[in-house]
């Protein structure tokens, strides 16, 4: 699943767990978290392309999570 949030471009929290669901944040979608971000057994955090994951604290990868970065384009074409 994809999460589109019409009026704005950036979420912040004060920390962040994934587990057993997939979450991907649009193209363009800034994430903040200021403490701990875990992504934990079955979870998937996907930053869309031109979208910037900012953690201020740790971040957590355990027991088979995943975290998914898309790039955007390189050139103008």
């Amino acid at each position: 699943a994809v999460l589109h949030v019409q009026g704005t471009t950036a979420w912040s929290v004060d920390s962040l767990t994934v587990s057993n669901c997939r979450v991907t944040f649009a193209d363009g979608f800034d994430v903040t978290v200021t403490n701990d971000l875990r992504i934990e057994s079955g979870g998937e955090l996907g930053i869309g392309p031109n979208g910037v994951l900012t953690c201020e604290s740790d971040l957590v990868l355990t027991d088979g999570g995943r975290l998914h970065v898309y790039s955007g384009p390189t050139n103008g074409e």
